[in-house]
């Protein structure tokens, strides 16, 4: 790859994560200030059908495009008849997915013991549909860095879907609001990636093309499955084994520490796999923009997961209120997890630009196992052991997974943890300082949101006075790079911003 070839990869990369991360932190803002209104007004069961329907749903919706919208991402550009194939593909399926869920959910109620699921999975069920049809338009705009789009779109449906579910909890609609608003935002957005997009879909079927592109895409499928059940599997367990109203304070937990995670990686994450797909044939600067990953998002989220766990108690009852206080515990083993999820999150992109879907099948094949064993051992104790099972599992996984990174692309192990030095001492210390602080006489008598507040204060105090007086050389470093990205979005031409194919 040539220098400058480099440098225009480098500010559409720029630009793509900009956008991305205003789409990230836009919608997970808006998320969080809805989900603190709405929890005023519902019970913890209402929020637990809901969350047991979508989990239904998304484990069905997600398989519809085979993981072809995937390998478009992470693979060179695709003829006409392969996009045209995929997308008629991925919306027949889906459609049939969605009629046979609306037929089986008087079943799945009746097993779930739940007789109101029947109509909030039926009328859940349109939301595969709406996201097949826009999905290899997404796949396209990703591709070609135009994430402008698609942070335009998801903010929009969000700040629509939000408002909507809003106005019709305090009309008394319960959970009917939150199915509202998962069901308008999967349409706002697929009409808006579906207008805006500069590819349209012909009526085009080629069998061959199709096949063709099913068979590079199997092993991503294959990841995917597991990966739904790694990420959904533990909801479905205490939906069914510990009721509704269990699964609404663990789904209240695990959201807001979800918020958090694609608050901080699902922008980066969005960039990741093209990014690493450029670098396909050499794997040392791929190892080189890991670690600049890395070392750029530990400074950031190292320190919001360890204050998150050390106040978890105080934050649920100042934002959520006191009757949802069950869910701290959840949310604390969470962001425990968190700080070793943040470091591992970009392991798979790299693994599927190099070429190697088969290994990430594998991790999740394990992963699916030992999170399977631990869910289904743990739910007897509550919620609060299944989150641990989920927790434990990750750090018995990560070894191997740091193995396979370094096998595939000669990262080094000694850079890799010193770029994680700072964040990770000055995370620990500036945690253990509000612990101390917090579980002090002092604050004992004072109100939740001030004992929130002082702890925040003093550990961010802390971290920032760590990091400057005893990492601010490898501090500095990190910091010119976030500017040189920074810079790089700034005076560039429309044309970085190259079009997807048209017809």
């Amino acid at each position: 790859m040539r220098t400058q070839d480099f440098g225009g990869l480098k500010r559409q990369t720029a630009i793509g994560l900009f956008w991305s991360l205003g789409q990230a932190w836009g919608v997970r803002l808006i998320t969080l200030l809805h989900y603190l209104v709405i929890a005023r007004f519902l019970e913890p069961s209402d929020l637990g059908l809901v969350a047991f329907a979508i989990t239904i749903v998304a484990c069905l919706g997600s398989l519809a495009d085979f993981g072809i919208t995937t390998w478009i991402e992470s693979s060179p550009p695709q003829g006409a008849n392969t996009l045209d194939s995929a997308w008629w593909s991925t919306v027949i399926i889906a459609a049939l997915m969605a009629g046979a869920l609306v037929a089986s959910a008087p079943a799945l109620a009746n097993w779930s013991e739940k007789p109101q699921l029947t109509p909030v999975l039926r009328a859940l069920a349109l939301t595969p549909i709406f996201s097949a049809a826009s999905a290899i338009q997404c796949s396209l705009l990703k591709t070609h860095f135009m994430h402008r789009v698609i942070a335009i779109a998801s903010l929009f449906a969000c700040t629509i879907g939000s408002l909507t579910a809003i106005v019709c909890v305090v009309a008394g609609l319960s959970y009917w609001s939150l199915v509202a608003k998962v069901v308008l935002e999967a349409a706002l957005v697929s009409a808006v990636l579906a207008w805006c997009s500069p590819w349209r879909p012909s009526w085009h079927f080629d069998r061959r093309a199709w096949i063709e592109a099913v068979r590079h895409s199997l092993p991503i499928l294959g990841a995917r499955v597991l990966e739904i059940a790694n990420q959904r599997l533990d909801s479905l367990v205490i939906g069914s084994q510990l009721g509704t109203n269990a699964l609404g304070f663990y789904a209240t937990g695990q959201r807001l520490y979800q918020i958090t995670m694609e608050g901080l990686f699902s922008a980066v994450n969005q960039v990741s796999l093209p990014l690493f797909a450029r670098f396909a044939a050499e794997p040392a600067r791929a190892a080189t923009v890991l670690l600049r990953l890395i070392a750029c998002t530990s400074l950031l989220s190292f320190p919001i997961f360890a204050l998150m766990a050390t106040t978890a108690p105080d934050l649920i009852t100042v934002f959520f209120g006191h009757k949802w206080q069950p869910a701290a515990p959840v949310l604390t083993v969470f962001c425990l997890g968190g700080v070793l999820n943040s470091v591992s999150y970009f392991n798979a992109p790299l693994l599927l630009a190099s070429g190697h879907a088969r290994l990430v099948f594998g991790l999740s094949l394990l992963n699916a196992i030992l999170n399977t064993a631990g869910f289904l051992w743990a739910v007897r104790f509550g919620i609060t052991a299944v989150a641990s099972a989920f927790v434990i599992r990750g750090f018995l996984v990560y070894p191997i997974n740091l193995i396979l990174v370094r096998t595939v692309c000669g990262l080094s192990i000694r850079r890799y943890f010193q770029s994680l030095l700072p964040a990770s001492m000055a995370g620990a210390i500036a945690s253990l300082a509000v612990w101390f602080w917090l579980n002090s006489n002092t604050t004992d008598l004072w109100a939740p949101s001030l004992r929130l507040f002082t702890g925040w204060a003093l550990g961010i105090g802390v971290y920032l006075a760590t990091i400057f007086l005893v990492f601010r050389a490898q501090a500095k470093t990190v910091l010119t790079e976030i500017e040189a990205m920074v810079r790089s979005t700034q005076g560039t031409s429309p044309s970085s911003e190259r079009a997807a194919p048209e017809r």
